[in-house]
C-alpha cells in the first residue's frame, strides 16, 4: 500500500521492522520503540539489541560498554545536558559513556545512533522513540504524535532518506491500536506538509506479522487520507 504526500511516499508493509531491506542503507533508519532507559528492553527494543549483538540494561561496573549502548548512553548524557540548559544535539556521533546525570527520555522525545552488528547489515541508523505507556489521555496521544514528529525531525536532521516506523506504543505498551494509528498516520502526513525540503524519500510504516489486527487497520486508516 503505497500514499504519495508530495515527494516521500508514506508505503505500508507487513513485517518486522527489524528485517526491513533498504536500497542504500547508510541513508535509512529504523524506528525503534524504546523504553525511557534508552538502554533495552522487550518486544521490538530487545530484538534490536539482539541483532546488534550487546546486551540490555546498565552497564556494569569494569564493563566498557559496546558501540551500539556507548551512543546510547551518548544520548542519556544530551539529555542531562539539556537539563541544565546545555546545547543538545540529539546525534550519538562520539564513543564517549559518559552518562553524566542519567536523565531518561521521556514519552515524545526521539534520538539518533548508529546501527551496529548484523543490524548494521541492513540498515545505517535507528531512531530510538519513546511512545506513552498507553493511549487511553489526550495528553498521551500528543505524545504519540511528538514521537513520530521527534523521529521524522531526527532522520531529516541526519540527511536521510528513508526511515521505517514500527507502531509506537502499541503491543508491551499497551496503547489501542485503533487510536494510535490514525494519530500516526496524520502525524507523518503533518510533518511532511510542513517540511516540502525534507531529504526523505519513503516514510514506511512497518505492521507486526505477528498481530494479524495491525496492517488491516492501518491499511482503512490510511485509505481515508488517500485524496491528499
Amino acid at each position: 500500500e503505497k500514499l504519495e504526500i508530495k515527494k516521500p511516499y508514506l508505503t505500508l508493509v507487513d513485517g518486522s521492522v527489524v528485517y526491513q531491506k533498504f536500497p542504500d542503507k547508510e541513508h535509512a533508519a529504523i524506528v525503534n520503540a524504546a523504553n525511557e532507559a534508552l538502554l533495552g528492553g522487550g518486544g521490538v527494543d530487545g530484538a534490536i539489541w539482539g541483532e546488534v549483538g550487546e546486551p540490555t540494561g546498565p552497564v556494569e561496573k569494569g564493563v566498557t560498554p559496546g558501540q551500539f549502548k556507548s551512543q546510547c548512553l551518548v544520548l542519556r548524557r544530551k539529555k542531562a545536558q539539556l537539563a541544565d540548559g546545555a546545547k543538545n544535539r540529539y546525534r550519538g556521533d562520539t564513543d564517549s559513556f559518559d552518562v553524566g546525570d542519567e536523565k531518561s527520555y521521556v514519552a515524545g522525545e526521539a534520538g539518533l545512533t548508529k546501527a551496529f552488528g548484523k543490524l548494521a547489515d541492513s540498515v545505517g541508523y535507528v531512531v530510538h522513540a519513546v511512545g506513552p505507556r498507553g493511549t487511553d489521555t489526550q495528553d498521551k496521544l500528543d505524545k504519540l504524535r511528538d514521537a513520530y514528529k521527534n523521529s521524522l525531525d531526527r532522520a531529516n536532521e541526519a540527511g536521510l532518506k528513508v526511515i521505517a516506523f514500527c507502531g509506537i506504543s502499541i503491543g508491551l505498551f499497551g496503547g489501542n491500536i485503533d487510536l494510535a494509528s490514525p494519530v500516526a498516520i496524520k502525524a507523518i502526513v503533518d510533518w511532511v506538509k510542513d517540511h516540502p525540503a525534507s531529504t526523505l524519500d519513503e516514510i514506511r510504516l512497518v505492521t507486526y506479522f505477528g498481530n494479524s489486527n495491525e496492517y488491516p487497520t492501518y491499511k482503512t486508516k490510511l485509505a481515508a487520507e488517500g485524496n491528499i
